[in-house]
């Protein structure tokens, strides 16, 4: 039952342009040339431990204070002159889905949103 359902996780992630892995040390890039470019993990942590580490790396990276939607569990704030969204969703009881996106210009901005993610998954791991 469970490998059925992190099949049903990825190819929901696949159909909506974007990918993750099962592996909070592994991140999978959204296809090039898809409307949306997101990049994201599922990570060893419950989700009020992956949404506190969100919040605290988006107030410590933004220039000023995020955005921040509790009820969606989403948050945006500006990174390195790029717009970076991240939206935190439960995976199961033990692991949380981490999606990061971020645009400079309109224009996707990989290095922000790996650096964004990367430091989100290097607090959870502390």
């Amino acid at each position: 039952m469970k490998s059925l359902a992190t099949v049903l996780v990825l190819a929901a992630a696949l159909a909506s342009a974007a990918c993750i892995t099962d592996e909070s040390s592994n991140v999978v890039r959204a296809r090039p040339g898809t409307s949306q470019q997101t990049y994201g993990a599922i990570v060893q942590a419950d989700l009020g431990a992956a949404w506190a580490a969100t919040q605290r790396v988006l107030l410590f990276l933004g220039t000023g204070e995020p955005k921040i939607d509790s009820g969606a569990m989403r948050a945006s704030a500006e990174v390195q002159g790029a717009q970076v969204t991240v939206q935190v969703e439960p995976y199961n009881s033990l692991r949380t889905i981490l999606r990061v996106g971020a645009k400079r210009d309109g224009v996707e901005d990989r290095a922000v949103a790996d650096r964004v993610l990367g430091e989100i998954m290097a607090l959870i791991q502390r």
